[in-house]
């Protein structure tokens, strides 16, 4: 069996920066992940008793029949962040926003890749921080709410799973072998650090954090489960 969607939406709400001061529009909701790709696949192998080689009882079905294996890839557009800033030299009436110097398709860093992650500083920020600059006072900057977006996430799994039924109806053995976010072996990067601030500019850009914990979508390690279970 094999299944695959592909979802693209958009969402849009009231820019969450409006005020009295501040009127502009709309802005991209914090959810609108607008791409959404999934694949599954369930394969049982043809081996075994009631299929194509060994369709026989006995200790070869017992150890080779009845295995089958679970494969699913998802993959999800990045979250829209937006870039805030502290340590102006500049006074201003309300909270504002970034100036922006240059097209804000420059913004991401192009080919970027993390290099080193540890410690944060030394890795490539993810946004150019040339891009940007402090609004000039009592004004409220030029930047939207929520225009660029966090990295995108990856996530397979893969299951492996076979039962037993050593006597009959009344007890039924299960063994599975989960793999999380295999074979890619990333973890998941959560939002990097949004904050434009000329006085701390090794944190501009930098990831802390990653998407997911050990079970939930988005697992942040890649990491292998093996169970056992018992029904009577």
């Amino acid at each position: 069996m094999f299944n695959t969607s592909f979802n693209f939406s958009k969402s849009l709400s009231n820019d969450d920066s409006l005020n009295y001061y501040n009127r502009q529009g709309s802005a991209r909701t914090a959810y609108d992940q607008q791409k959404a790709f999934g694949a599954f696949v369930v394969y049982e192998l043809p081996v075994g008793k009631g299929q194509k080689w060994l369709n026989r009882p006995g200790f070869a079905n017992a150890v080779l029949g009845g295995w089958k294996i679970n494969i699913s890839e998802n993959t999800l557009s990045g979250a829209p962040v937006s870039i805030t800033h502290a340590g102006s030299p500049n006074r201003y009436l309300t909270q504002s926003r970034v100036n922006t110097v240059a097209p804000i398709e420059q913004a991401k860093v192009p080919n970027w890749d993390m290099g080193q992650r540890f410690p944060t500083a030394a890795q490539t920020p993810y946004f150019n921080m040339n891009t940007f600059a402090y609004p000039a006072a009592y004004t409220i900057g030029t930047l939207g709410s929520r225009v660029l977006q966090a990295p995108a996430v990856y996530w397979m799994q893969f299951f492996i799973t076979k039962s037993w039924n050593p006597v009959g109806e009344k007890l039924k053995l299960s063994f599975r072998v989960d793999g999380h976010n295999l074979p890619h072996k990333n973890p998941n990067l959560s939002f990097p650090n949004t904050q434009y601030n000329l006085n701390n500019t090794n944190a501009f850009g930098r990831f802390t954090g990653v998407v997911g914990d050990f079970s939930n979508f988005g697992t942040a390690q890649a990491n292998i489960q093996i169970s056992i279970r018992a029904e009577f």
